[in-house]
């Protein structure tokens, strides 16, 4: 297995050479997991260790689906303010509205060294979200994590789709949560509206899609 992830760690800094990009893998050492993020030739520029006695598939996993550049919303410094604003596209973190649950995306943004998550939502029916109301994330090994809505958030009817209601929350991202989220896969979401909380169980192909919006704001 030690042979094996030589193997592919190299194939991947190869790929990566002459792109100015970072490839984000799992390396598996006795019973712990390691994230190592390497740019160029090779060159180590940081690791953490993820976890222990995590199932191999995690991190096999985490090897096919390398995270490869990123991509930008915006990435510029504002000719106004002076401020470096960075945000990436959205990532649909799964849900279809039209069959009566809750849709989520999600991005992520820094502006100068303030990172925050974008989350915005679809659902059948109005909703609203007061300042300081909770977005629990889960991840598949079962802690959860809190970051809060920043702004009150009332939904605007669906321009297209009669009866779907569309927001959009701005949320805090302590340091601590922002490192635990960038090497988790995400298992469930709950969102706290003001009439109540919605849930969305996610897929294991969207389960790294939130670990690539925050990436894509802390690779550089």
């Amino acid at each position: 297995m030690k042979q094996i992830f030589s193997l592919l760690l190299i194939v991947c800094s190869f790929q990566l050479a002459g792109q100015n990009q970072t490839a984000s893998v799992i390396l598996k050492s006795g019973d712990t997991l390691h994230l190592q993020k390497f740019v160029q030739e090779e060159h180590l520029i940081s690791g953490i260790e993820v976890g222990t006695n995590k199932p191999r598939k995690v991190a096999m996993a985490a090897v096919v689906s390398i995270i490869e550049g990123c991509n930008y919303e915006r990435n510029e410094v504002d000719d106004m303010t002076g401020a470096s604003v960075k945000k990436s596209k959205q990532e649909k973190l799964g849900g279809f509205a039209a069959w009566g649950g809750v849709e989520l995306h999600v991005a992520s943004i820094k502006v100068d060294t303030t990172q925050s998550l974008i989350f915005t939502i679809q659902y059948p029916k109005i909703f609203s979200m007061n300042p300081g109301a909770k977005v629990l994330i889960k991840c598949n090994d079962e802690k959860v994590y809190e970051v809060n809505n920043l702004k009150y958030m009332i939904a605007d009817p669906n321009p297209i789709v009669k009866g779907l209601w569309d927001g959009e929350i701005l949320t805090t991202l302590p340091v601590e949560v922002l490192t635990a989220l960038t090497s988790c896969p995400v298992t469930k979401v709950r969102l706290y509206f003001n009439d109540g909380y919605v849930e969305l169980e996610v897929k294991d192909k969207n389960q790294t899609n939130l670990m690539k919006v925050l990436r894509c704001i802390t690779s550089q």
